[in-house]
């Protein structure tokens, strides 16, 4: 393997407890498994390898393998989908986060992968540091940043004070730096970003990179700037960005032929606020944008008359998609819609990974100004309420930090109506020879 000179640092160190934060996306899993392979090839030592899910685990089991392919030794070893041992019986074990699974161990390597996101990550360092105290065993702890509220964060702080670590950083500029975008080209055979010069490659590298994902993704994900807890997904800057629209009607005019309508319905509980959101589609110059047609808030009203009004926007000829949050009151609305629309209609859990989502998604769109939303300041306080909260197990998750008509109705039923839309990548054309 022709390492990057970042990968070569990591592979190339020696001491006992090494840890590195990361971007995405920069080779350092196969790095990793290249490491594992070297090594036991050198010396009889097994080697463990967690990650936050067993699939990832096991991913790193098939680079392993197509390392031992390529060297032909794959006939010499015994392989499952979770251990390989190799010929001079060192074993490399995939393995999930449970820290019960590597304590006992001794005289060993570990790889705690993406470790930032272990939900027992002090339980989990706590088992794997005395594993690797003899016979030039190694701790290499390996992730993206998560916030700052867990143990990844310390002790990636601490590494640098104490000279028995050794700690690096990589982020995505690093890494185009040393070429990572080059090799991902070459690897996938794109031929016409392999035209290009280095400069643009690397240019158009990132670019696409950060099309994909939204700022706040990219400034810690990617640029490797761990997010604090209290960040707003909307900030006031981008607010006034998209709002554009001076006044909003409540209801949809049934004499108007709008574009294709998406719409977003979050029903509040007993005592809360229920808000309908409806987007429409329409082109600036050849792009798609969406401006809001309507929003219909409904307070301390009983469910049959939510309902009712529910229906009655919702039977608009031009509606094209319907998601209603199905959680407490909104199962009957939700029930309602899926019976009138079927597959038009979409009754959304909303689960943390959802509401993840909800949010990320709203952010990039708003961050790219494809929607337009009225001027208001009640809205403005509500979507700018939403922001991420690290919890008491230091996971960070999206919660409404307001109240009344500022807990985030209008930013979930905003962003239940963009579910279903999502960023367009514009097409590479290359245009050298």
């Amino acid at each position: 393997m022709n390492l990057l000179p970042y990968q070569k640092q990591w592979f190339s160190t020696k001491k006992r407890k090494c840890i590195i934060a990361k971007s995405r996306q920069i080779g350092l899993t196969e790095t990793e498994a290249y490491w594992s392979i070297i090594k036991r090839l050198d010396r009889r030592q097994n080697h463990y390898f967690i990650s936050q899910k067993q699939d990832s685990s096991n991913e790193f089991i098939k680079s392993c393998i197509r390392f031992l392919e390529k060297m032909e030794l794959i006939d010499d070893c015994i392989i499952t989908s979770e251990k390989i041992i190799m010929p001079n019986k060192s074993e490399i074990v995939a393995l999930s986060s449970n820290p019960d699974n590597i304590r006992g161990k001794k005289e060993c390597d570990v790889t705690l992968d993406e470790f930032a996101f272990h939900e027992q990550q002090k339980e989990l360092y706590m088992a794997a540091e005395p594993a690797t105290t003899w016979n030039s065993g190694q701790l290499r702890i390996i992730s993206t940043f998560n916030g700052i509220a867990n143990e990844f964060y310390r002790l990636y702080q601490e590494a640098h004070t104490k000279p028995s670590w050794f700690s690096m950083k990589v982020d995505i500029y690093d890494a185009v730096r040393d070429g990572i975008a080059e090799l991902i080209y070459k690897s996938n055979n794109d031929y016409d970003r392999l035209k290009l010069n280095k400069e643009e490659m690397n240019r158009l590298f990132i670019d696409e990179k950060k099309n994909e994902v939204s700022s706040y993704a990219w400034k810690q994900e990617y640029e490797c700037m761990p997010a604090s807890s209290g960040d707003t997904i909307i900030t006031d800057y981008i607010y006034n960005k998209i709002a554009t629209i001076n006044n909003v009607p409540n209801y949809l005019s049934k004499d108007i032929k709008y574009g294709k309508l998406y719409i977003g319905i979050d029903p509040g509980r007993k005592g809360a606020y229920s808000v309908i959101w409806v987007l429409e589609e329409y082109f600036v110059e050849g792009k798609k944008k969406y401006r809001t047609v309507c929003i219909r808030e409904m307070t301390e009203m009983r469910l049959p008359e939510q309902m009712e009004i529910t229906k009655e926007i919702c039977s608009h000829p031009s509606v094209h998609y319907i998601a209603c949050d199905m959680g407490a009151q909104g199962r009957s609305i939700s029930e309602m819609l899926k019976m009138e629309h079927g597959n038009g209609a979409e009754e959304v859990a909303i689960t943390s990974e959802k509401k993840a989502f909800l949010c990320e998604n709203l952010r990039k769109l708003a961050e790219k100004e494809l929607i337009e939303i009225p001027k208001d300041e009640i809205i403005r306080n509500d979507l700018m309420s939403m922001r991420t909260v690290m919890t008491e197990n230091k996971n960070c998750r999206y919660e409404s930090v307001g109240e009344g008509f500022g807990h985030g109705d209008y930013f979930m039923a905003l962003g239940l109506a963009v579910i279903k839309i999502q960023p367009e990548r514009k097409p590479f054309v290359c245009l050298g020879t």
